[in-house]
């Protein structure tokens, strides 16, 4: 079996953080449906309904990158904490 490095656990965190990012926002701007709901565009990620969705949640966007951002900053201080 393969073992992980963290830069690759890094690497695999920021590409989800990317994701995740807009998932949140455009979930809730469409009342939380189910992801084969949402509009044609968004859920197939082409870039011109992405390049939309991002003008027009930038705000939430922010708001979830920020969470996103204190999340990870107290997982890496427990981490370290518990590997002390």
């Amino acid at each position: 079996m393969r073992k992980c490095s963290l830069n690759n656990l890094d690497a695999l965190f920021a590409v989800i953080a990317k994701n995740q990012e807009l998932y949140l926002p455009v979930d809730n701007k469409d009342g939380r449906a189910e992801y084969t709901k949402w509009e044609e565009g968004v859920k197939m990620r082409h870039s011109g309904a992405m390049d939309a969705v991002r003008c027009e949640l930038a705000d939430e966007i922010h708001f979830y990158c920020f969470v996103q951002y204190l999340f990870f900053k107290q997982w890496n201080a427990l981490h370290a904490y518990a590997a002390s």
